[in-house]
């Protein structure tokens, strides 16, 4: 059978790149705190520290300060301009020794400077910076004024009268929206009863998460663990398994589990004659955002014509082929069933993580698609499986027309293009065992879309 690679929709997934709205939506989700009072976070970015018990195990220093004077430091061919920072130490946690300290800090906004004021108390968690072992703090921190830090001041100070605290790791699993075009989605919302499990120190825990959508696992020894979540259908998530390290037995760690709805629609596009087409691409996008190139997935048809779309989110969507193209003879538009204009197109309602299956959609007549059909080869003359191949305007320059298909384990590719038009055909692939950047590429074969024509041969050039 020849290959026509897997669906390959355009969607995040464990260990893919995320779209910028889902990055940002799993920073919240990761640490569910305020900025501390005091920070200027206008244009800057960041998580949070977590609570007291995580923060101060990840400082280099933690303490109780006075500030005494702030001045300006002016750039250097090495450094920024920042702020430095005189304190009087009030009670020393960790990492301090002496009754003076200085740090350094930016000087707010994008570069995450604090704005410490004299005169005032801080707790503050600084890190070290290079071999000069300096200290220094950003609105990042959990740094805040000691009179809003009366959890950090009662662990602190439990933890230097010798207090045992036990190790804890714990956070919440919530149910997070997006959109294919990035729009505004309701806020997250806890999920009741999902498994959360922790691997590590010899043992595999498990905790179900409570009608807040939260989870814990106490009295752990320090060292690294593995958090994994046990979803029902449905759902799914983008950072999981995840690697966490407690650095202490004391210590704890606060883990935010963002669940995304994973509706799924699939179906089946054939010809006038119920042939099925083969390295086709199909569009999902979003009724009403037709041209809004974000608003779209796209996959690519299977062997046997089907195809499915997968994490979809809620929504109205039509299905179907150029839906963001104008219509014309090169690039004819069809909508699902198979029509022409997208007033008479069906619209796919989705709710959250709902399974649709669709019928087939037939092409209309007058619109042929014709298989473009051969074999890619690696540099050495063997078959060239996981080849991406692409299917391109007639002179250099046109651009890429369609979703690339991915080569089988016999290095055989199936793309589908209209009948009767001139394309470019080309190979592409990451080196195996090289850096992502090394990819090996074919010349550019020029056909014309035909029925029954000869299978091409793209051979794979070392390309440094």
């Amino acid at each position: 059978m020849r290959g026509v690679g897997p669906p390959r929709a355009t969607e995040p997934g464990c260990g893919a790149d995320p779209t910028l709205a889902l990055r940002r939506a799993l920073a919240v989700l990761i640490v569910a705190v305020l900025p501390p009072m005091g920070a200027e976070a206008e244009g800057c970015t960041c998580a949070g520290a977590g609570p007291p018990c995580e923060a101060y195990w990840k400082a280099g220093a933690v303490f109780l300060g006075r500030v005494e004077l702030v001045e300006a430091t002016p750039a250097t061919p090495s450094a920024a301009p920042a702020r430095l920072v005189r304190f009087t130490v009030l009670e020393a946690f960790r990492g301090v020794r002496s009754s003076e300290v200085e740090i350094s800090t930016g000087r707010g906004g994008a570069d995450c400077g604090y704005r410490f004021r004299p005169g005032v108390e801080y707790v503050v968690y600084a890190v070290r910076r290079g071999d000069s072992q300096r200290l220094a703090v950003s609105s990042c921190s959990r740094t805040r004024p000691a009179d809003d830090a009366a959890a950090d001041l009662s662990y602190a100070r439990a933890i230097a009268s010798g207090a045992q605290p036990a190790g804890r790791v714990s956070g919440q699993v919530v149910l997070a929206r997006r959109r294919l075009d990035g729009g505004r989605v309701p806020p997250p919302r806890p999920l009741k009863g999902i498994t959360v499990a922790l691997d590590g120190g010899g043992r595999t825990l498990r905790a179900s998460s409570d009608s807040f959508g939260a989870f814990e696992f106490d009295d752990l020894a320090a060292g690294s663990y593995t958090v994994d979540v046990e979803l029902p259908d449905g759902y799914y998530v983008v950072d999981c398994p995840r690697q966490i390290q407690l650095p202490d037995e004391r210590g704890c760690l606060d883990v935010g589990i963002a669940a995304y709805d994973d509706g799924r629609v699939t179906g089946r596009v054939v010809d006038e004659r119920s042939r099925p087409i083969a390295g086709l691409t199909v569009d999902l996008t979003l009724a009403g955002r037709l041209n809004a190139r974000a608003a779209r997935m796209q996959t690519v048809t299977r062997a046997d014509g089907s195809y499915q779309f997968s994490r979809v989110p809620p929504g109205r969507y039509v299905i179907g082929i150029n839906t963001q193209s104008t219509a014309t003879a090169s690039e004819p538009r069809v909508f699902h069933p198979g029509v022409r204009y997208l007033a008479a197109a069906t619209v796919v309602s989705l709710a959250g993580g709902e399974r649709r299956t669709l019928s087939d959609l037939v092409m209309p007549a007058g619109v042929q698609f014709v298989a473009i059909a051969g074999i890619v080869l690696d540099p050495d003359g063997y078959f060239a499986a996981d080849a991406r191949v692409f299917l391109a305007g007639p002179d250099s320059g046109d651009p890429v027309l369609a979703s690339p298909v991915v080569t089988d384990g016999s290095g055989r590719f199936t793309i589908a293009a209209p009948a009767g038009r001139e394309y470019r055909v080309f190979a592409e692939r990451t080196r195996p065992g090289g850096p992502g950047s090394h990819v090996d590429s074919s010349d550019p074969v020029r056909i014309r879309a035909v029925r029954d024509a000869l299978p091409l041969r793209l051979a794979l050039e070392l390309r440094y």
